[in-house]
């Protein structure tokens, strides 16, 4: 799939060892349907953006056999296989402390990312409640997971909103200019199909904050697939403009309910979408798109 939606080859061969672990599982049986990353358990996530072709791909780092809490070791080794830039050792015992002190749910996961040539490794590492601080405009939200992106020094925090109102949605987007703020949530009410200023809360919202040294937060709002009107059809257009979304999805129409998450990142004067899916959705695709050319 990755070589048909015209990815270089460096990354198709990265992806290949990635997934190694997994063809390699003592427990194939489940290998391929145990992980949290996507609703239908497939170990590997697809993403696109609306606004650049390519594509971002996330996958576990390990089969099922391997322990929620050394799945951050075993995604470091990884990394180093691929000979990307590893993370800080001081943030690894940071988090690898943080870790220690909850209970995990998936531990840890890999992200790859090719633009203009360059290939970008991102380490997603689960925080359970209470193990990290977050950044002020997060404060009261419950912390879901650390972004790691070695090669850019950058670190995002990602956390769920439990009161998504309009007033802690605002106080999330602080460091934004008040017209930004509101070209965002008017997107968001849009794609739910609720007057924001008529709701106590919305549903299924997170927001991360990234950071990375001498540059300035970045915020991003996530929204649960299932929770968009039409599931999110009037989207799709956006997307199918990509080069690399089409080649993947163009044989199996569907609405935007069958991704996962929808990434909502603002911009001076627009909002850039971003949307996620399970790789199985693409192989389906694909052999789809097989049997119509009678391959």
């Amino acid at each position: 799939m990755a070589a048909c939606s015209g990815t270089p080859d460096r990354m198709v061969d990265m992806l290949a060892c990635c997934l190694a672990p997994l063809e390699e599982s003592c427990w194939p049986e489940v290998a391929w349907r145990f992980s949290r990353l996507t609703s239908d358990g497939f170990p590997v996530e697809f993403g696109f953006s609306g606004e650049e072709d390519g594509f971002r791909v996330v996958c576990e780092i390990a089969g099922p056999e391997c322990a929620h809490s050394a799945r951050l070791d075993a995604g470091l080794v990884l990394i180093r296989s691929l000979g990307l830039t590893p993370p800080d050792p001081a943030l690894v015992r940071d988090l690898q402390a943080a870790q220690a002190d909850g209970a995990l749910q998936w531990g840890c996961w890999l992200g790859l990312r090719c633009k203009n040539g360059d290939v970008r490794v991102k380490l997603y590492i689960e925080t359970p409640p209470g193990s990290i601080p977050l950044p002020p405009a997060l404060a009261g939200s419950r912390p879901h997971m650390m972004g790691c992106e070695p090669s850019r020094g950058l670190l995002e925090r990602y956390a769920v909103i439990p009161d998504a109102s309009e007033a802690r949605l605002r106080h999330v987007l602080r460091s934004l200019p008040t017209l930004s703020q509101d070209i965002l949530l008017d997107a968001v009410e849009r794609l739910i199909g609720l007057p924001r200023r008529s709701l106590l809360r919305w549903p299924s919202v997170g927001a991360s904050i990234a950071e990375q040294p001498g540059g300035s937060p970045n915020v991003a709002l996530f929204l649960r697939a299932e929770a968009l009107r039409d599931g999110g059809r009037a989207l799709l257009p956006i997307f199918a403009r990509r080069a690399a979304y089409r080649s993947l999805l163009d044989s199996q129409p569907h609405a935007l309910s069958g991704h996962g998450v929808l990434t909502l990142i603002p911009h001076d004067d627009r909002v850039e979408f971003r949307t996620n899916f399970s790789a199985r959705l693409a192989v389906q695709s694909e052999v789809l798109a097989g049997r119509q050319s009678g391959t």
